[in-house]
């Protein structure tokens, strides 16, 4: 069927085309109105691992993921009655993705192309695999977002991300709390046991506050030894618990500072929240400083809480040690 699928003006310019298709780095694979793969080049060998013997004649969904089988007829469909002559599909937001013939998947970027043939219209594909460049994007996105001391994410990923959730929970008027931490005399952690047991610490700080949020916060680095925290879905009285456990864990801990032996960080904590989805971001933010500064001002080691009111109450300090 492809044979003739390239040469259907009958004046040997089949030929012509058969040579660009088949010396094409492109994988390009087309198909009929049956969704059967009636065109695969030796590039498209190549990226899928079917032989084009054992692939022609095939299903369409054959190089798709079982995930994606389900509507991707219907998107085909949805193509070929919009009669669309080109679409390219892989840019940095879209590419497709492909099932090879040893599980694996691949992604792609792709041009669909309708072709008229003697033997009816046939969608064309022209595949180039670019899972490598989607995996270095990905990579660099992450680079970009995490602190690169501790993997948690910077201060701008971390704002971003705050935003996201300050818009749903004021649209939904659900909860939202914002945690603001500051380890305690820290700058006596580097000047007794130096920088290295200093950056020991923040890391050890950020994987067990990390671990005590729940999944669906949002745990960043705020700039030197501050970190914070969103927690949706919570008020203050929830988000006070979630301090206060990590507070304890923090006073419990004995730090590495590795040839100087284990050493005892404490950390100060504001909360403040959304008020009910009454208080803009940039105040939700300015609350938890406030109370941050309140805790460390009167005394360390303890959680403070902004009210509603703009007053500042403390609750379960644990006192300098």
């Amino acid at each position: 069927m492809s044979d003739t699928l390239l040469d259907h003006d009958g004046d040997g310019s089949g030929e012509f085309f058969r040579h660009i298709v088949m010396e094409s780095a492109d994988a390009v694979v087309a198909i009929d109105l049956m969704q059967r793969i009636v065109l695969f080049n030796p590039a498209a060998e190549s990226v899928f691992g079917y032989r084009r013997e054992d692939i022609l004649g095939k299903p369409l969904e054959t190089l798709l993921p079982h995930r994606f089988r389900k509507g991707h007829a219907g998107k085909v469909e949805e193509f070929h009655a919009q009669q669309s002559p080109a679409r390219y599909m892989g840019d940095r937001k879209s590419h497709l993705v492909g099932l090879c013939a040893d599980g694996t998947e691949v992604m792609l970027g792709s041009t669909i192309l309708t072709v008229a043939t003697p033997q009816g219209p046939v969608m064309v594909a022209m595949l180039r695999d670019i899972s490598e460049r989607i995996r270095l994007q990905t990579e660099l996105a992450r680079l970009a977002s995490a602190d690169p001391l501790t993997g948690q994410l910077n201060r701008r990923a971390f704002l971003e991300s705050l935003d996201r959730e300050w818009q749903r929970a004021f649209r939904y008027k659900s909860g939202l709390s914002l945690v603001m931490f500051d380890l305690d005399h820290f700058k006596s952690v580097n000047d007794t046991f130096g920088h290295d047991a200093g950056d020991r610490v923040i890391c050890e700080f950020s994987d067990l506050a990390r671990g005590a949020l729940r999944d669906i916060d949002i745990f960043g680095r705020w700039g030197g030894e501050e970190f914070i925290a969103a927690l949706p879905h919570a008020d203050l009285r929830a988000a006070r618990v979630a301090a206060e456990r990590i507070r304890e864990a923090v006073a419990r801990r004995r730090f590495n500072a590795e040839g100087d032996g284990p050493l005892r960080v404490t950390v100060s904590i504001g909360v403040a929240d959304i008020r009910e989805g009454r208080s803009p971001l940039q105040q939700m933010i300015k609350d938890a400083d406030h109370a941050l500064y309140e805790a460390k001002n009167n005394g360390r080691n303890q959680v403070v809480i902004w009210n509603g009111a703009g007053s500042i109450r403390a609750l379960a300090s644990g006192g300098e040690g």
